[in-house]
């Protein structure tokens, strides 16, 4: 089944660099003691309020779907709280999120990936689970109705429930797959998935992101993984068919 592929989503942090502005503490000459003071004053003030969150700037990475549907309203509710420090987020796969990551261009990354535990610390976020979605005119469906998921169960995750059964994926085999490019994690879930199951997908299309394979699958072209965060956002597909 596709169920026990599920992944965790963490928050990865790297070392939370705040880009100070140059402060020179050096007094030019003719300065009193009293100016000498408000200098420091001015500097002990910036200090106390990058300690309380309420200055500076933070590079948030996120793959094209959480950078879609979930770290927006995440950035809406930590400017309410700190609204002077600036945010700045970047897209890109988890190849590239693990990259920037690591060479201080970002200073934490919301991702489904397992990264280095020894380099990084993480925060679990959330759980996603991968789904099939298939074009509901390939005939293997008819045989697999007691499988198939309704669009209320995953968005309500009501389909997380054992009594709603793993479809055996192995019967997906000879179908058209539109799957995501190398270095997108749910490419590696999803070869992965396939792989155990004894088969190597025969993939028609690939694409950078998650939205854009379920439009094409959509178009009754192939089967694709695909995240119930994306399904749950989005409206149903009356021409697809879900399966766990």
């Amino acid at each position: 089944g596709i169920m026990k592929h599920s992944a965790t989503v963490s928050i990865v942090l790297c070392c939370l660099l705040f880009l100070l502005p140059l402060l020179t503490l050096v007094p030019r000459i003719g300065e009193g003691e009293e100016e000498i003071t408000q200098i420091e004053q001015r500097v002990e003030n910036y200090i106390n309020d990058l300690a309380g969150l309420k200055t500076g700037n933070l590079a948030v990475g996120a793959s094209t779907l959480f950078a879609a549907y979930v770290v927006p309203s995440l950035i809406t509710q930590f400017n309410q709280k700190f609204p002077d420090v600036h945010i700045q987020l970047i897209e890109g796969n988890t190849a590239e999120l693990e990259e920037m990551l690591g060479s201080n261009a970002l200073d934490f990354v919301i991702d489904n990936y397992h990264y280095d535990s020894i380099l990084y610390n993480k925060e679990l976020y959330c759980e996603e689970n991968i789904l099939l979605a298939v074009p509901k005119h390939f005939a293997i469906n008819e045989e697999l109705g007691m499988y198939q998921l309704s669009y209320k169960n995953i968005k309500n995750k009501n389909y997380l429930n054992q009594k709603y059964p793993a479809v055996p994926l192995g019967r997906f085999a000879d179908l058209p797959f539109i799957m995501l490019t190398q270095g997108n994690d749910t490419r590696t879930r999803g070869d992965r998935l396939c792989r155990n199951v004894g088969f190597k997908p025969n993939i028609v299309l690939e694409f950078n992101q998650q939205s854009t394979a379920y439009m094409a699958s959509s178009t009754q072209l192939g089967a694709t993984f695909i995240s119930d965060i994306l399904v749950s956002q989005l409206p149903a597909f009356e021409n697809l068919v879900y399966y766990k």
